[in-house]
């Protein structure tokens, strides 16, 4: 091998150590985080009434009416909202501010409840023209572990959606003007939203992955240890 082709070769495998090792650092960032996550082991999740920020009062009502199907999809099992809504008004709690008062342990000790989501609807503005139709959802997620081990998992979606088709986002499409404000669109705004915004959330014990994924983050530890 002639003296360029040795150092091509070198310079060849520093470059595949480089990319090897920039790889291994982000499956580590991945894998500590997970691990973290499940050592809470957060199984049932209770929602929590939705604090609206925005300035459509029903709004609310569409993204607690549309959050348990993507919290089952990720593998969670959910209080059923409906329930939960109606323990909480026997006890003289029918809004946000008064939910999120109780102290996440309570929420474990009476509910038997791991973890507690808290959803704020930042944003819900519909805006109507001739030639086109837009919404704009902003909302923001955190799930509480009801053991006292703080926020588990934080998310965060913001949208905007318009009629004719510019922008396709996570959150569906809007038809036309006269559509947009139909009940079962919002429905569909609203879960798509939930879907979006959950994407990012650990999956749980009941998804068909999970014990893959808890196979290779005990080979991560191994390998590792703590990712320190």
């Amino acid at each position: 091998m002639t003296r360029t082709g040795s150092l091509l070769w070198t310079a060849l495998l520093i470059c595949a150590s480089h990319a090897i090792t920039g790889c291994a650092k982000v499956d580590h960032d991945r894998f500590r985080r997970l691990a973290r996550y499940y050592e809470k082991k957060p199984t049932t999740i209770i929602v929590l009434p939705v604090k609206n920020e925005s300035l459509d009062a029903e709004a609310s009502w569409l993204f607690l009416a549309t959050i348990s199907r993507p919290l089952i999809d990720r593998g969670y099992y959910v209080y059923p909202t409906e329930v939960t809504a109606e323990i909480l008004a026997r006890e003289g709690i029918t809004d946000a501010v008064d939910a999120w008062r109780i102290p996440p342990d309570k929420l474990h000790q009476y509910l038997g409840a791991d973890a507690a989501l808290y959803v704020t609807l930042e944003e819900w503005e519909k805006t109507y023209a001739i030639a086109e139709t837009e919404v704009r959802v902003t909302l923001s997620l955190q799930l509480v572990d009801c053991h006292g081990r703080g926020v588990l998992w934080a998310g965060r979606a913001q949208r905007l959606v318009k009629s004719d088709g510019s922008d396709w986002g996570i959150i569906g499409r809007l038809i036309d003007a006269a559509t947009t404000a139909a009940f079962t669109d919002q429905l569909e705004i609203a879960s798509e939203a939930n879907s979006g915004a959950l994407a990012s959330l650990p999956i749980g014990d009941h998804h068909p992955k999970y014990s893959e994924l808890q196979d290779e983050i005990d080979r991560w530890k191994e390998e590792h240890g703590s990712g320190e």
